[in-house]
């Protein structure tokens, strides 16, 4: 028993010890200065951040994911109400369902992104055409 509240306890102090050690490098301490006020060499300094910076981002991540699956289940809805409309016909509802369908697929990740390839052979081209293609591709 003593040896988990052990444990637990210095779990919180390491916890503690991470987040004080980011704050300062936000602050700009480097690891040296960070690791001679928290009394930690600079290695542990670097790993302390490390690992605060590797929690956030699974922090991050795991709300994103939540939020995605919110905006999954009001989609899911959304479907369910506009499908009797859409099967019979319809207009308002199937533009709807289609739209509805369009960020079901945006938000998925299911539409790739279409490939161009502009294979230009520039050199039967004349000035001015360089400059239509440069302008019409953003790049002039």
């Amino acid at each position: 028993m003593t040896r988990t509240k052990h444990n637990e306890a210095e779990q919180i102090k390491i916890a503690g010890r991470r987040s004080l050690a980011l704050d300062f490098r936000k602050a700009g301490l480097s690891y040296r200065a960070i690791g001679k006020k928290l009394g930690v060499s600079y290695v542990q300094v670097r790993r302390d951040i490390e690992a605060e910076l590797s929690l956030l981002s699974k922090e991050r991540t795991d709300k994103s994911e939540q939020l995605r699956q919110l905006e999954l289940e009001r989609l899911d809805m959304l479907t369910n109400g506009l499908e009797p409309f859409a099967k019979v016909g319809n207009p308002g509802a199937v533009n709807s369902f289609l739209r509805v369908m369009e960020r079901r697929a945006k938000l998925l990740g299911l539409d790739a992104p279409s490939k161009v390839d502009l294979n230009i052979d520039v050199r039967t081209l004349s000035d001015d055409e360089l400059l239509a293609i440069l302008e019409d591709k953003g790049g002039g």
